[in-house]
């Protein structure tokens, strides 16, 4: 992960294998990042990010949201896990799950 913060702008590279996703407030940024890394590497540019890891990026107006769905539903497609039945497990109602976390 490479960041760099000015008064101006802000910009965040993070590289995955061969994932990269290249974020920042200015657009001339990006523009600059891609073609320096394009110079010096041999990459491809996809154009906005649809799935990263796994994980869908869906943008909404200037927001984005990430939703693991797609992940969890290719992994449980992968170990044919999708088609199960529901089972009851035994559960005691009165124990508290924070207690755990509390006696550390």
């Amino acid at each position: 992960m490479y960041s760099k913060f000015t008064k101006d702008f802000g910009v965040i590279t993070c590289l995955y294998m061969d994932n990269t996703l290249i974020f920042s407030t200015n657009m001339i940024e990006i523009v600059e990042i891609k073609r320096y890394l394009t110079f010096i590497f041999k990459m491809k540019d996809l154009s906005e990010v649809n799935t990263i890891l796994g994980i869908k990026v869906k943008k909404h107006s200037s927001r984005y949201a990430l939703n693991q769905l797609y992940y969890i539903e290719k992994m449980l497609d992968k170990f044919k896990h999708l088609n199960i039945k529901e089972a009851n497990t035994l559960f005691d109602s009165n124990m508290k799950l924070n207690d755990y976390f509390e006696k550390r």
